[in-house]
Protein backbone atom coordinates (compact mmCIF):
# COMPACT_ATOMS: atom_id res chain seq x y z
CA UNK A 1 0.00 0.00 0.00
CA UNK A 2 2.97 2.15 0.99
CA UNK A 3 4.64 1.28 -2.60
CA UNK A 4 1.41 2.26 -4.49
CA UNK A 5 0.69 5.48 -2.52
CA UNK A 6 4.49 6.72 -3.19
CA UNK A 7 3.82 5.90 -6.77
CA UNK A 8 0.77 7.81 -6.97
CA UNK A 9 2.58 10.78 -5.40
CA UNK A 10 5.45 10.69 -7.91
CA UNK A 11 2.98 10.62 -10.77
CA UNK A 12 1.27 13.56 -9.37
CA UNK A 13 4.76 15.41 -9.01
CA UNK A 14 5.79 14.20 -12.36
CA UNK A 15 2.19 15.67 -14.21
CA UNK A 16 2.58 18.69 -12.67
CA UNK A 17 6.24 19.32 -13.70
CA UNK A 18 5.09 18.64 -17.21
CA UNK A 19 2.22 20.77 -17.71
CA UNK A 20 4.76 23.54 -16.18
CA UNK A 21 7.19 22.86 -18.89
CA UNK A 22 4.35 22.58 -21.31
CA UNK A 23 3.13 25.89 -20.57
CA UNK A 24 6.06 27.65 -20.54
CA UNK A 25 6.68 25.56 -24.39
CA UNK A 26 3.65 27.08 -25.28
CA UNK A 27 4.02 30.89 -24.24
CA UNK A 28 7.42 30.66 -26.60
CA UNK A 29 5.45 29.50 -29.69
CA UNK A 30 4.01 31.85 -32.50
CA UNK A 31 1.13 30.30 -33.75
CA UNK A 32 0.72 30.96 -37.79
CA UNK A 33 -2.83 30.06 -39.37
CA UNK A 34 -2.47 28.68 -42.63
CA UNK A 35 -3.70 30.72 -45.74
CA UNK A 36 -4.67 29.26 -49.12
CA UNK A 37 -1.48 28.65 -51.29
CA UNK A 38 0.70 27.82 -48.17
CA UNK A 39 2.97 25.38 -48.21
CA UNK A 40 5.45 24.33 -45.58
CA UNK A 41 9.05 24.98 -47.77
CA UNK A 42 7.75 28.88 -48.63
CA UNK A 43 6.59 29.44 -44.76
CA UNK A 44 9.72 27.84 -44.40
CA UNK A 45 11.81 30.23 -46.22
CA UNK A 46 9.90 33.05 -45.38
CA UNK A 47 9.64 33.22 -41.94
CA UNK A 48 12.48 30.94 -40.11
CA UNK A 49 16.17 31.73 -39.40
CA UNK A 50 17.09 28.20 -41.71
CA UNK A 51 15.75 26.79 -44.20
CA UNK A 52 16.54 23.22 -43.14
CA UNK A 53 14.12 23.69 -40.10
CA UNK A 54 11.70 22.65 -42.64
CA UNK A 55 11.44 19.25 -41.78
CA UNK A 56 11.68 19.95 -37.76
CA UNK A 57 8.66 22.20 -38.43
CA UNK A 58 6.93 19.21 -40.48
CA UNK A 59 7.77 16.61 -37.39
CA UNK A 60 6.57 19.40 -34.60
CA UNK A 61 3.04 20.06 -36.71
CA UNK A 62 2.48 16.38 -37.68
CA UNK A 63 2.32 17.18 -41.06
CA UNK A 64 1.86 14.63 -43.78
CA UNK A 65 1.68 16.40 -46.70
CA UNK A 66 3.78 19.65 -46.35
CA UNK A 67 2.91 20.58 -49.92
CA UNK A 68 -0.52 20.97 -49.41
CA UNK A 69 -1.72 22.59 -46.23
CA UNK A 70 -6.09 22.95 -45.41
CA UNK A 71 -6.10 26.83 -44.87
CA UNK A 72 -7.15 27.79 -41.55
CA UNK A 73 -4.59 24.91 -40.11
CA UNK A 74 -2.21 26.32 -37.11
CA UNK A 75 1.15 25.67 -37.29
CA UNK A 76 3.27 25.84 -34.08
CA UNK A 77 6.46 27.60 -34.72
CA UNK A 78 9.08 27.65 -31.97
CA UNK A 79 10.09 31.64 -31.41
CA UNK A 80 13.71 30.91 -30.84
CA UNK A 81 13.39 29.19 -34.42
CA UNK A 82 12.29 33.02 -36.33
CA UNK A 83 14.43 35.13 -38.26
CA UNK A 84 15.60 38.01 -36.41
CA UNK A 85 16.73 41.06 -37.70
CA UNK A 86 17.86 45.04 -36.99
CA UNK A 87 14.50 46.84 -36.41
CA UNK A 88 15.79 50.90 -36.37
CA UNK A 89 13.34 53.49 -34.73
CA UNK A 90 13.00 56.91 -36.47
CA UNK A 91 12.38 60.24 -35.30
CA UNK A 92 9.44 61.42 -36.29
CA UNK A 93 8.84 65.49 -34.43
CA UNK A 94 11.58 67.05 -32.91
CA UNK A 95 11.53 70.66 -31.42
CA UNK A 96 14.61 72.66 -29.80
CA UNK A 97 18.17 71.24 -29.02
CA UNK A 98 19.25 67.64 -28.83
CA UNK A 99 22.39 65.55 -29.48
CA UNK A 100 22.53 61.72 -30.52
CA UNK A 101 25.75 59.96 -30.20
CA UNK A 102 26.11 56.71 -32.47
CA UNK A 103 27.40 53.59 -31.01
CA UNK A 104 30.33 53.69 -33.11
CA UNK A 105 31.31 56.76 -33.40
CA UNK A 106 33.28 59.71 -31.24
CA UNK A 107 31.59 62.70 -32.77
CA UNK A 108 27.50 63.50 -32.22
CA UNK A 109 25.22 63.10 -35.23
CA UNK A 110 23.07 65.75 -36.39
CA UNK A 111 19.70 65.23 -34.51
CA UNK A 112 16.19 66.12 -37.30
CA UNK A 113 12.74 64.69 -38.55
CA UNK A 114 13.56 60.93 -40.36
CA UNK A 115 16.97 60.43 -38.42
CA UNK A 116 16.76 56.48 -37.49
CA UNK A 117 17.92 54.74 -34.50
CA UNK A 118 20.05 52.12 -33.95
CA UNK A 119 20.93 49.74 -31.16
CA UNK A 120 23.56 51.30 -29.24
CA UNK A 121 22.63 54.66 -29.75
CA UNK A 122 21.93 57.30 -27.39
CA UNK A 123 19.70 60.04 -27.46
CA UNK A 124 20.02 63.72 -25.43
CA UNK A 125 17.48 66.33 -25.12
CA UNK A 126 18.35 70.10 -24.09
CA UNK A 127 16.07 72.62 -22.37
CA UNK A 128 13.07 73.43 -23.62
CA UNK A 129 13.49 70.28 -26.29
CA UNK A 130 11.27 67.52 -27.64
CA UNK A 131 11.17 64.61 -29.34
CA UNK A 132 8.76 61.69 -30.50
CA UNK A 133 10.45 58.42 -32.05
CA UNK A 134 8.08 55.97 -33.54
CA UNK A 135 9.22 52.49 -33.00
CA UNK A 136 8.95 49.19 -36.11
CA UNK A 137 5.74 48.16 -34.86
CA UNK A 138 4.15 51.98 -34.10
CA UNK A 139 4.68 52.13 -30.78
CA UNK A 140 5.64 56.00 -30.15
CA UNK A 141 7.71 57.70 -27.24
CA UNK A 142 8.46 61.45 -26.17
CA UNK A 143 11.00 62.41 -25.12
CA UNK A 144 11.43 65.44 -22.59
CA UNK A 145 13.78 68.09 -22.27
CA UNK A 146 16.94 67.60 -20.51
CA UNK A 147 16.64 64.01 -20.78
CA UNK A 148 19.27 60.71 -22.09
CA UNK A 149 18.04 57.47 -23.19
CA UNK A 150 19.73 54.21 -24.66
CA UNK A 151 18.98 52.45 -26.96
CA UNK A 152 19.75 48.89 -25.61
CA UNK A 153 17.87 45.74 -28.40
CA UNK A 154 16.12 47.21 -31.44
CA UNK A 155 15.25 43.40 -33.28
CA UNK A 156 12.25 42.02 -35.15
CA UNK A 157 11.50 38.60 -35.73
CA UNK A 158 11.01 38.55 -39.63
CA UNK A 159 7.95 39.64 -41.13
CA UNK A 160 5.55 38.22 -37.98
CA UNK A 161 5.04 41.83 -36.46
CA UNK A 162 6.52 41.03 -33.34
CA UNK A 163 9.30 43.68 -32.42
CA UNK A 164 11.14 43.74 -29.70
CA UNK A 165 12.35 47.11 -28.17
CA UNK A 166 14.09 47.83 -24.89
CA UNK A 167 15.42 51.13 -23.96
CA UNK A 168 17.05 52.47 -20.76
CA UNK A 169 15.53 55.57 -19.03
CA UNK A 170 19.07 57.49 -17.82
CA UNK A 171 18.13 60.69 -17.04
CA UNK A 172 14.52 62.69 -17.50
CA UNK A 173 11.26 61.77 -18.84
CA UNK A 174 9.09 60.26 -21.11
CA UNK A 175 5.99 59.25 -22.34
CA UNK A 176 5.15 56.15 -24.85
CA UNK A 177 2.09 54.60 -26.59
CA UNK A 178 3.18 50.97 -27.28
CA UNK A 179 1.18 48.76 -29.20
CA UNK A 180 -0.41 45.61 -28.01
CA UNK A 181 1.70 42.60 -28.78
CA UNK A 182 1.28 40.46 -31.92
CA UNK A 183 2.95 37.29 -30.31
CA UNK A 184 5.29 35.98 -27.44
CA UNK A 185 7.94 37.49 -29.17
CA UNK A 186 6.81 41.13 -29.33
CA UNK A 187 8.52 43.33 -26.33
CA UNK A 188 8.47 46.89 -25.09
CA UNK A 189 10.61 47.36 -22.05
CA UNK A 190 12.24 50.57 -20.51
CA UNK A 191 14.99 50.55 -17.45
CA UNK A 192 15.78 53.26 -15.28
CA UNK A 193 18.71 53.65 -12.52
CA UNK A 194 16.14 51.63 -10.54
CA UNK A 195 13.31 50.01 -12.18
CA UNK A 196 12.50 47.71 -15.04
CA UNK A 197 8.90 48.09 -16.54
CA UNK A 198 7.53 45.49 -19.40
CA UNK A 199 4.25 46.42 -21.01
CA UNK A 200 2.66 46.45 -24.17
CA UNK A 201 -0.85 47.77 -25.81
CA UNK A 202 -0.27 50.79 -22.74
CA UNK A 203 0.04 54.50 -22.86
CA UNK A 204 2.44 55.48 -19.76
CA UNK A 205 4.85 57.81 -18.79
CA UNK A 206 8.54 57.15 -16.70
CA UNK A 207 10.61 59.57 -15.06
CA UNK A 208 13.85 59.53 -13.40
CA UNK A 209 14.61 61.47 -9.82
CA UNK A 210 16.66 62.09 -7.15
CA UNK A 211 20.06 62.00 -9.56
CA UNK A 212 19.01 58.89 -10.64
CA UNK A 213 18.13 57.36 -7.69
CA UNK A 214 13.99 57.02 -7.90
CA UNK A 215 12.21 56.81 -10.70
CA UNK A 216 8.06 57.23 -11.00
CA UNK A 217 5.51 55.23 -13.62
CA UNK A 218 2.58 56.62 -13.99
CA UNK A 219 0.20 54.17 -16.45
CA UNK A 220 -2.93 56.56 -18.43
CA UNK A 221 -4.00 53.00 -20.21
CA UNK A 222 -3.62 49.58 -20.18
CA UNK A 223 -1.44 47.98 -17.56
CA UNK A 224 2.68 47.97 -16.64
CA UNK A 225 4.96 45.48 -14.95
CA UNK A 226 7.08 47.40 -12.61
CA UNK A 227 9.99 45.28 -11.53
CA UNK A 228 12.85 46.59 -9.05
CA UNK A 229 14.38 45.16 -5.71
CA UNK A 230 13.65 41.43 -7.18
CA UNK A 231 10.01 42.26 -6.72
CA UNK A 232 7.49 42.49 -9.48
CA UNK A 233 4.37 44.88 -9.27
CA UNK A 234 1.57 45.17 -11.86
CA UNK A 235 0.40 48.79 -12.20
CA UNK A 236 -2.96 49.46 -13.59
CA UNK A 237 -4.57 51.99 -15.36
CA UNK A 238 -4.92 55.71 -13.58
CA UNK A 239 -2.65 54.73 -10.74
CA UNK A 240 0.96 55.09 -10.12
CA UNK A 241 4.47 54.00 -8.44
CA UNK A 242 7.80 55.26 -7.57
CA UNK A 243 10.68 52.90 -7.17
CA UNK A 244 14.21 53.48 -5.25
CA UNK A 245 17.23 51.73 -6.22
CA UNK A 246 17.49 48.22 -4.70
CA UNK A 247 13.96 48.55 -3.34
CA UNK A 248 10.62 46.68 -4.39
CA UNK A 249 7.88 49.65 -5.91
CA UNK A 250 5.50 51.23 -3.74
CA UNK A 251 2.05 51.01 -3.51
CA UNK A 252 0.60 52.33 -6.34
CA UNK A 253 -1.84 55.24 -5.81
CA UNK A 254 -4.63 56.66 -7.59
CA UNK A 255 -2.90 59.73 -9.96
CA UNK A 256 -4.58 63.27 -10.03
CA UNK A 257 -7.74 64.01 -12.49
CA UNK A 258 -6.79 65.94 -15.59
CA UNK A 259 -7.05 69.17 -16.01
CA UNK A 260 -10.77 70.78 -17.09
CA UNK A 261 -9.53 73.86 -19.20
CA UNK A 262 -11.88 77.12 -19.41
CA UNK A 263 -13.17 78.58 -22.41
CA UNK A 264 -10.55 78.31 -25.55
CA UNK A 265 -11.45 80.55 -28.24
CA UNK A 266 -11.87 78.78 -31.48
CA UNK A 267 -9.62 81.62 -33.06
CA UNK A 268 -6.40 83.14 -31.54
CA UNK A 269 -5.52 86.33 -32.83
CA UNK A 270 -2.93 87.65 -30.75
CA UNK A 271 0.34 86.49 -29.40
CA UNK A 272 1.01 85.62 -25.47
CA UNK A 273 -3.02 84.11 -25.60
CA UNK A 274 -3.47 82.69 -21.83
CA UNK A 275 -5.21 79.47 -21.18
CA UNK A 276 -6.30 78.67 -17.88
CA UNK A 277 -8.02 75.30 -16.36
CA UNK A 278 -9.71 74.57 -12.90
CA UNK A 279 -7.48 74.06 -9.70
CA UNK A 280 -6.89 70.34 -8.64
CA UNK A 281 -6.67 69.82 -5.34
CA UNK A 282 -2.95 68.20 -4.42
CA UNK A 283 -1.76 69.03 -7.34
Amino acid sequence: MKYSLFNVYRFIILSVIWLLFSVNAIAQEWIYTVVEGDNLWNLSEKHLDKVTRFEQLRRLNAIENPKHMQPGTRIRVPLEWIRSNPAAAKIISFTGTASLQRAKKSLSDIVSVGTMLHLGDQLKTGANSSIAIEFADKSILTLHENSLIHFDHLSAHGVTGMVDSRLNLVQGRMDTKVTPAVGPGSRFEIETPSAISAVRGTVYRASVLKEGTASNIEVLRGKVAVSGGNKQLMVNKGYGTQVSAGSPPLPPRELLPAPTFDAIPNEITQINQRISWSKIDGA
